[in-house]
């Protein structure tokens, strides 16, 4: 099971838990192999992943919120069922939302 830390809030002071343990270059996500030595992108929310579909032989992205449970880990489900319904060329695909190594994330 993945180590969780209580950490403050900067702003309001609030503790939440973060994740002690981060996704890393090689890593197994499930059926996704983490690609490079870090994450392509990252922002408020969380760290966005180069990953490799194992099962499909196809590159993917992958969101992993900074946040472990609770109101974020619902507000990240949202995201992904109402992005999931959505077709345009302008909005990526949702493939995948779960959870693997006691973490959720979301595949587009």
């Amino acid at each position: 099971m993945t180590d969780l830390t209580r950490v403050p809030c900067p702003h309001c002071g609030e503790t939440t838990n973060f994740f002690a343990a981060e996704p890393h270059g090689g890593s197994r996500w499930g059926s996704f192999v983490l690609l490079g030595e870090r994450p392509i992108g990252a922002g408020g929310n969380g760290e966005v992943w180069l990953a490799r579909d194992e099962r499909l032989g196809r590159l993917v992205a992958i969101k992993f919120p900074l946040v472990a449970r609770g109101p974020e880990f619902e507000r990240l489900a949202r995201e992904a069922r109402a992005v999931a319904g959505l077709k345009h060329p302008n909005i990526v695909n949702v493939y995948y939302f779960g959870e693997a190594n006691d973490r959720c994330f979301v595949v587009s």
